[in-house]
């Protein structure tokens, strides 16, 4: 018994001394080496940099004057959440370069060789959920759309000033969000798509 109690605390005492480095690698990181990823096309970015499309949806911020209005929305006319979402009423607006992956989240990443594959819920908010995927060339640096799948909504928001996103444009009729199946969204019961 005391020989067992004596060979416990001399293992606990030489894994004590041991030096840190033996727990694992040392982790460490280059200066300026982070920078956001951008894709080539493929749905609405919250930045477009591309000429002729040019828009900035982000940064939205509630203005002083607005007071908990009745009805909601709270943030109506604090900035342009859906800028440049559609293209033309009821059309939606596909990204036309290189643009910050914004509103891209959540990655399943995997490797093929030289090249990454991505999987990315793709989430304008109050708006859209779908499953976005790309192909990255250099490490995730950029990365090349390649398709778009479970739309949850496919119609544009009927205000792009409505960060509440509370009325849609159906076929070009001013349609509550929600109020009918074919332009629920996402409620609990699952993507209407599936």
């Amino acid at each position: 018994m005391k020989s067992s109690l004596l060979g416990a605390c001399a293992t606990i005492a030489l894994l004590a001394a041991a030096p840190a480095s033996a727990a694992g690698p040392a982790i460490s990181y280059v200066p300026n080496s982070l920078v956001e990823s951008v894709i080539d096309r493929g749905p609405w970015t919250l930045h477009e940099s591309v000429s002729t499309f040019m828009h900035d949806a982000s940064g939205i911020v509630p203005t002083a004057s607005n007071h908990n209005p009745n009805p909601p929305p709270l943030y109506l006319g604090s900035g342009t959440p859906y800028a440049a979402y559609c293209r033309e009423p009821g059309e939606l607006s596909k990204n036309h370069g290189f643009s910050v992956m914004q509103p891209y989240y959540f990655p399943f990443v995997r490797r093929h060789g030289d090249i990454l594959e991505g999987f990315f819920d793709y989430r304008p908010r109050n708006k859209q959920e779908a499953v976005v995927a790309a192909i990255s060339t250099d490490w995730g640096v950029s990365w090349i759309f390649k398709g778009e799948a479970l739309a949850l909504n496919p119609y544009c928001p009927w205000d792009a000033t409505d960060p509440d996103n509370l009325n849609l444009n159906v076929n070009g009729v001013k349609t509550a969000y929600g109020s009918d199946p074919n332009n629920a969204g996402d409620n609990g019961l699952g993507h209407r798509w599936c």
